[in-house]
């Protein structure tokens, strides 16, 4: 229970390192997230508050890289997976899945 918290706490510092970085509307974002993770409408918000943020602020890019690289390690310590796909090439589908059951991969064409 003790790893789980410190964990806990490495991933709570992460999170509000990010929060405390990007601009109010991407923290919302990001709150909104936090209470539904799996809505699709949630996760396009993020993104779109993202892309918006790092145009109006390019070096939080840079942050952004080093903010993930130092986020990977404390996320599989807690269970998380990391996964990477580089595809090349047009007409390119990929798809990636880490655990679970009953998990469902429809492609329509």
């Amino acid at each position: 229970k003790a790893a789980e918290k410190i964990g806990e706490l490495t991933i709570t510092g992460l999170i509000d390192k990010f929060k405390n970085r990007v601009p109010e509307p991407t923290k919302q974002a990001v709150n909104a997230l936090e209470k539904n993770p799996a809505n699709g409408d949630r996760q396009g918000s993020l993104r779109v508050s993202l892309e918006d943020a790092i145009e109006a602020d390019p070096e939080l890019a840079t942050f952004l890289k080093e903010w993930l690289a130092e986020a990977q390690p404390v996320a599989k310590a807690a269970g998380g997976v990391s996964q990477t796909a580089n595809v090349t090439g047009d007409n390119n589908i990929t798809t990636q899945i880490a655990g679970g059951s009953g998990n469902n991969i429809n492609i329509g064409r």
